[in-house]
């Protein structure tokens, strides 16, 4: 992988390219897939995506493309998806609950732990395997 330093803007297309490369049917992803192919199915420049790409991967070969898979793996690992972060969730309304029922955080580096909450008829409970504690007056149960 490239250490090019990358502007602004293109560090927020490239959740845009990984989320279209990991929507591809699975007969795709195992396949090569051209810049040209990405910009159009995004509605971008097809120079922008080159260069774009050209800053995070090992790069496409001409006439080939990107091996999807690799440029996949390429973009995860420059976002940092291949980091897997411990976490907790404060507070556990819909939101928290909705967090912790999830399980495509780990997907993006994200090893949900455990929630929090001040309601002490949610302290102790389990959703997802995941446990609920408290906050209390004391600090962190």
């Amino acid at each position: 992988m490239m250490t090019k330093n990358i502007t602004t803007q293109t560090l927020s297309r490239l959740p845009l390219y990984f989320n279209y490369l990991t929507s591809l049917p699975a007969d795709k992803k195992n396949g090569n897939i051209s810049a040209t192919a990405i910009a159009e199915a995004l509605g971008l420049n097809d120079v922008q995506v080159r260069k774009d790409l050209a800053s995070v991967s090992r790069g496409g070969r001409p006439k080939v493309g990107y091996s999807a898979s690799e440029l996949m793996g390429d973009i995860g690992k420059f976002l940092g998806f291949e980091n897997h972060d411990g976490v907790v969730v404060a507070g556990m309304g819909n939101l928290g609950r909705a967090m912790l029922e999830c399980d495509g955080f780990a997907d993006y580096g994200f090893d949900i732990l455990c929630g929090f909450d001040c309601d002490e008829q949610l302290v102790g409970t389990e959703i997802n395997n995941h446990s609920s504690r408290g906050f209390g007056s004391g600090g962190l149960q």
